[in-house]
């Protein structure tokens, strides 16, 4: 690798990347200078607008993907039991008949330059769905979280652009339309609220 020494990269397995549409088992990462190229207004949020409890428990989450119009969201069906999303207030995805893989029901939006970046989910919950995280080692498992976002921005930063030029050329960033772009912001909600 050569040069990438000098940017601070670290190879291993020990730590996995959950980027919403696949999981990186392997990886290479450096987190050197890595706060130039993008703001803290560019993450996106996740915001619990309202969370009702009774016979039915359904909760509101309000989407803001900020700069992103390409995005990835899972949703915990082993928690939830429906959901409906709303953008720019049109229904987008209704209520009723959800797949689910490994327990997530995966949403992948791409729209153009004036589609929306603010968003309201509503998940009702299935009636058994209360429970207390696991806090073992102090670590957040997949199961104990409710949603998990990825916004993908089609941008640069300066270090990315240093390690590009430091690539040899056989080297491709990413495979295939599911993988994000050369920036990609990562956002999760927990199970417990």
């Amino acid at each position: 690798m050569g040069g990438l020494k000098d940017e601070g990269i670290v190879c291993e397995k020990a730590r996995i990347l959950d980027l919403v549409t696949f999981t990186v088992e392997y990886g290479c990462w450096s987190t050197e200078e890595s706060e130039s190229g993008w703001s803290k207004e560019d993450i996106p949020l996740l915001h619990v607008e309202s969370d009702l409890t009774g016979e039915s428990r359904k909760t509101v989450v309000s989407i803001d993907t900020k700069v992103s119009n390409r995005w990835a969201l899972a949703i915990n069906t082993k928690e939830i039991e429906d959901f409906k999303l709303e953008g720019n207030e049109e229904e987008m995805v209704p209520v009723g008949d959800k797949t689910s893989i490994d327990g997530w029901h995966t949403i992948q939006f791409s729209g153009g330059k004036d589609s929306p970046k603010q968003f309201k989910l509503t998940l009702f919950w299935f009636k058994n769905a209360t429970r207390t995280l696991h806090k073992e080692n102090k670590q957040i498992r997949d199961s104990d979280l409710l949603l998990k976002l990825r916004t993908d921005v089609n941008r640069i930063t300066p270090k990315t652009a240093r390690i590009l030029d430091k690539l040899p050329p056989w080297v491709s960033q990413f495979g295939k339309s599911t993988s994000p772009y050369t920036l990609a912001f990562l956002n999760k909600l927990p199970v417990d609220l």
